[in-house]
């Protein structure tokens, strides 16, 4: 039976903004640079590690609701991949090579709607080429079913419009 890892506050998880006209202009892909308080630097870092060719598996996963990782970085749902004799988490589990949180799904899909809406608007406000990808509009298609979703009053209790339509 494992632990559940710290859980982070929804104020806290609430606090982090994302500039993506702050990034390094493509050094290294950055897509944004991510910010907010001191006890949010778990999930900062996981979503600093993102780029932009990992954003529509990222987004994929929130939009399903199924956790994604790749290289030691991303996030589980509570009901991802349970081993026999384990209990759903408390909440979304963001990880990275230093730290492993837990983050309300309420919380956690706030943030990740506020993170895709960002780097949209960004990329398109900045004439960024990652705009002319051919990934690029199912990107836009699936943060905009997750800004609404994390809108709607009742996602709350909803799980059935996580999967695509």
């Amino acid at each position: 039976m494992s632990t559940s890892p710290p859980a982070l506050a929804d104020n806290v998880v609430d606090a982090i903004s994302i500039d993506p006209a702050a990034a390094p202009h493509r050094v290294i892909r950055s897509v944004g640079v991510v910010t907010g308080p001191d006890a949010a630097l778990p999930v900062i870092t996981t979503l600093e590690s993102f780029g932009w060719d990992s954003l529509l598996y990222a987004a994929e996963g929130v939009r399903d609701r199924e956790g994604i990782g790749e290289n030691g970085v991303g996030f589980r749902y509570p009901d991802d991949a349970l081993n026999w004799g384990e209990e759903p988490g408390e909440g979304v589990e963001v990880y990275n090579p230093l730290w492993e949180v837990t983050v309300s799904v309420d919380a956690f899909e706030r943030l990740m709607a506020r993170f895709f809406r960002s780097l949209i608007a960004g990329a398109e406000a900045a004439g960024d080429p990652v705009v002319r990808e051919p990934w690029w509009p199912e990107l836009s298609a699936i943060a905009a079913k997750i800004e609404q979703r994390a809108a709607s009053p009742s996602f709350r209790t909803s799980h059935d419009d996580a999967a695509p339509t």
